[in-house]
């Protein structure tokens, strides 16, 4: 099981949509698959949510 956090900023940025908890959970399973939009180096990943 996989740990996800969110950054305040973040937190309040998902207050302002409709995206749920569960849907980042969603997203950040696909990222470990490989799934993902971009790698912007570092570590660093983009995902469309």
């Amino acid at each position: 099981m996989k740990r996800v956090f969110k950054t305040r900023h973040f937190s309040r940025w998902m207050r302002k949509t409709e995206q749920t908890d569960s849907a980042l959970c969603e997203a950040v399973a696909e990222m470990s698959q490989g799934l993902i939009d971009a790698d912007l180096g570092g570590g660093v990943v983009k995902k469309r949510v």
